[in-house]
């Protein structure tokens, strides 16, 4: 199975060590490249999708972004998307999250976005769940795999759109994102780097890079459980290797499910490359 290895080596752990794999993952060379993590007043999960390998090379700086919202950004912050030269901002979240907190962009530049929202359908219940009480840690964390094969299986529609976007001539440098940077925005960093075919454990070294980066967040009850949102909250790279699992045994392969999934043909693909890899 795809990212088997790795998975396994995840799996003999219990939960509550998991902490120490998280800390590996984010002390990794890829991850501790200092181009990769950006720092901005405004956000606390604001990062370079460059710099992870691949067959054909390291992915390229400067392309894409991945990010929380953007709705607390500070001049400077705006000033240095700017000089990032940022074309494009794909927000990930729904109506209401983007009423909440509205992004705060650079008014200076014409930066085009694109509202693609989407949220898998268990999502509200499950936070209703736990502040109702319903849900102990141990729920929470088989809710959490449960939503992570409902992202890979049941947007495919919307990640074809959001490729499609990425892909698009004088897109890039593009930045997606959602509130936190970590469920919906790591489904897109992750489709766009098995596209590329980089290694499942460069891809969950990936996505582990936002633990410790997420500000706490306004759906929780003050009286919910906090075991189980720190659950819920966190970047455990088992979930994002659910999501993996699942692509390959609802469709065969990762190379089926990008193809006839998600709609990555070969000509997308080598765009993909091109902007990621080529010279």
């Amino acid at each position: 199975m795809f990212g088997q290895q790795f998975a396994n080596m995840i799996r003999c752990k219990p939960f509550n060590t998991v902490e120490q794999l998280l800390i590996t993952a984010m002390d990794d060379q890829t991850n501790s490249k200092p181009q990769r993590s950006i720092d901005l007043d405004g956000t606390r999960n604001f990062r370079d999708l460059g710099g992870i390998p691949t067959p054909f090379g390291e992915t390229r700086f400067g392309v894409f972004y991945r990010s929380d919202r953007l709705s607390n950004l500070s001049s400077l912050d705006c000033e240095r998307l700017h000089q990032l030269g940022i074309e494009t901002v794909i927000d990930l979240r729904s109506r209401e999250e983007r009423e909440r907190a509205p992004n705060c962009l650079p008014q200076h530049a014409r930066v085009k976005q694109l509202n693609r929202a989407f949220l898998p359908r268990d999502t509200l219940p499950m936070f209703n769940a736990i502040n109702a009480g319903e849900y102990d840690a141990d729920a929470s964390y088989t809710a959490m795999l449960r939503q992570y094969r409902a992202l890979a299986l049941e947007h495919t529609e919307d990640y074809r759109r959001i490729i499609d976007d990425l892909i698009e001539p004088g897109a890039a440098p593009a930045i997606f994102h959602c509130t936190s940077g970590k469920d919906r925005t790591g489904m897109i960093a992750a489709i766009v780097l098995l596209a590329l075919n980089a290694p499942t454990d460069a891809i969950a070294k990936d996505y582990a890079m936002t633990q410790g980066r997420i500000e706490k967040v306004d759906f929780f009850a003050d009286t919910a459980d906090a075991e189980a949102i720190r659950i819920v909250m966190a970047a455990n790279p088992e979930y994002l290797l659910a999501a993996i699992n699942a692509m390959e045994s609802e469709f065969g392969s990762i190379t089926i499910y990008l193809r006839d999934g998600v709609g990555i043909t070969p000509s997308k693909q080598r765009r993909l490359q091109e902007l990621l890899i080529g010279p």
